[in-house]
């Protein structure tokens, strides 16, 4: 399994997001007002108010049959509005259908019940 983590500007976030969609990316997860330290300085919450806006976290978790994809949609965006990827290999520690805290109490007693017929 990849593990790709995307840090971009949160103005950009709905086409980075609409480019993983169709590139068939199976989920991602937002983090918006992220903050700390890299190549070009510190990234603080006041950037918010500036014309420079706050950044955001996306993280993917994709096969790596879905890679070149993904890479191919999510590049040209990052090139042209600014951002960086990082990609790592990632393990699925628990399957989610086993991750019951994940779900909602009717969900959770749902799969319950199916389970006990």
């Amino acid at each position: 399994m990849k593990r790709i983590d995307l840090f971009l500007s949160e103005r950009e976030i709905d086409k980075v997001c609409k480019a993983l969609r169709q590139a068939g990316a199976p989920g991602y997860s937002v983090m918006r007002h992220v903050t700390g330290m890299g190549l070009s300085g510190e990234i603080s919450e006041g950037m918010d108010f500036s014309n420079f806006g706050a950044n955001a976290h996306l993280i993917v978790f994709c096969d790596p049959e879905q890679l070149g994809a993904i890479r191919e949609a999510v590049r040209p965006l990052l090139q042209r509005y600014g951002g960086v990827g990082f990609l790592s290999e990632a393990e699925r520690l628990r399957s989610e259908e086993h991750t019951s805290e994940l779900q909602s109490h009717s969900d959770l007693v749902c799969r319950l019940l199916l389970e006990k017929k």
